[in-house]
Order: C-alpha cells, then structure tokens, then sequence
C-alpha cells in the first residue's frame, strides 16, 4: 500500500468537520501514515455500530463532504468515541490519499462531518470511518463518493428523487440508482421518510411489510 505524503495529510487533517474532543477541536496526527495508522487513543468502553451508514455530498471539482455516525448501544454520559477515516482511490483499499483521527462527541449525536479538498476532479473515491472500542475496531460500510468535473463542457449526470415515505415502499429505484455507474450525484427534492407515523398515511402497508420507524412515530409531526 502506498503512503501519504506529510504534505497532503496536513491538508486532509485541517479539513475535518465535527471531529470534535472534549474541548470541540479536532485531534489529528499529522504524523501518522495509512499504512501503519497507530491510534494510541483510549477505546469508547461500550460498544458501537454504524447503523446509519456513510453518506457523502456537495461535490465540486476538488472537494467533497463525506459523513456517518457511530450509534453506541448504550450511550456513556459525556464520553466522546476516537474515530477516524481513510479515503482511497480504490474500492480495494490499496492506494490511499487521506487518512484523519478524531472524535465523535455526544454533543453531535455522535455524528461526523468531514469537508475533503485537494482532490482531483471528476474522479470516484471510496472512503470508511472506524471507531476505536474495547473489543476491537469496528468499521463503517463502504462509502463511494465523486467529484464534479472541472470544466463545463462535460455532461453532468443526475438522478433525482423526493418523497421518501419510510413504510410505504419498496424504493427500488434507489437500488437502481445505486447500480447506475455513470451519475454525477443524486439530487433529493425532499425527504418524507417521518412525514406520517404508524398509524398514518402508508401504516398500513408499513405494518404489512414489517419496516416501521424506529422510535416509532405516532400521527403527522
């Protein structure tokens, strides 16, 4: 696997968002390489999953925000989770470009946000978060993210939704969307997915095909 320049991980590291530590400033390791990636950080005592998943978005040519969150199974009052991230230019995760450490606070919800710059653009990147636990380090899913291009006149390709109500549903065509090679991002023209409790629009078919809300929702907010 190759490895970061000091350079270009001073740059990855000054661009971290809600990364926080107990103060609410990032704690990064400039020093650190993605190859060996020590973290001598304490581990979260309980334990972690990343039921949310990875997202990324507001892509332009050089930059792009990626995000997820570690829910911990039973919160710890006022302890943050180490966390960091690893951005590569290969779903194989051979040829890394960015690497950060940080926290995950519950003053965020346990939510991350990092801004990358410096890329390239029009170029496809894959990215993961881990959290550091006593039982060992647990993995984000893969995330895949892409810049826009830097001229315009390239096409740019879109594929656009709205109005996701969580029970009523099978949404295939976000897997479709997700298996579509070629777009340039996905634009969301709103989100419904708690515009109706259980007992609402859709509840029915939500009770049906056994995927409520979780906390469960109960009339429209």
């Amino acid at each position: 696997m190759g490895k970061l320049t000091r350079r270009g991980l001073l740059g990855a590291s000054s661009s971290i968002l809600g990364l926080a530590a107990c103060n609410r400033e990032p704690i990064l390791d400039p020093e650190a390489r993605i190859t060996v990636s020590p973290d001598d950080r304490t581990a979260y005592p309980g334990t972690v999953n990343f039921i949310h998943g990875v997202a990324s978005g507001d892509p332009v040519p050089y930059c792009v925000f990626i995000w997820s969150r570690g829910t911990p199974d039973a919160a710890l009052p006022g302890m943050s989770i180490p966390i960091s991230f690893g951005v590569f230019e290969d779903e194989a995760l051979e040829r890394p470009v960015r690497y950060g450490q940080g926290y995950a606070v519950p003053e965020r919800d346990y939510t991350v946000k990092v801004n990358l710059t410096d890329l390239e653009p029009d170029k496809e990147y894959f990215y993961r978060f881990i959290d550091k636990v006593t039982t060992g380090d647990v993995s984000s899913p893969l995330g895949r993210t892409k810049t826009t291009a830097a001229s315009g006149d390239k096409p740019v390709q879109l594929a656009e939704i709205s109005c996701s109500n969580f029970p009523f549903g099978y949404f295939h065509v976000y897997r479709d969307i997700a298996n579509t090679p070629d777009l340039d991002a996905v634009v969301h023209l709103g989100d419904y997915i708690y515009e109706y409790g259980i007992d609402g629009y859709g509840g029915d078919v939500g009770q049906e095909i056994d995927r409520n809300h979780e906390p469960p929702l109960r009339g429209k907010p």
